[in-house]
């Protein structure tokens, strides 16, 4: 049993590709963050997204978002959100 949950956990773990969120197809509204700091500028940022903070990125390189900016979350890498600009 234990080699069944290890083998789920390091396909999920080891993931490329975002994974898609089925209850993002709901209400835009609903999947919005604010940019709360900026990590690496162009690539990487903390947000806050329903009352927790995550660490961000986006699909599209050397995008600029300052602080207080608010995006749109469209997946997941692991423990990363993706967002994108509304």
């Amino acid at each position: 049993m234990f080699a069944k949950h290890y083998a789920l956990f390091r396909s999920n773990h080891l993931a490329p590709a975002p994974i898609y969120l089925p209850w993002l197809d709901d209400e835009q509204s609903e999947h919005e963050a604010v940019i709360e700091d900026v990590l690496e500028p162009g690539k990487e940022w903390r947000v806050r997204y329903k009352a927790s903070f995550w660490k961000a990125c986006s699909t599209k390189t050397h995008i600029q978002f300052q602080p207080k900016d608010v995006v749109q979350v469209i997946g997941r890498q692991n423990l990363t959100l993706v967002i994108q600009a509304l």
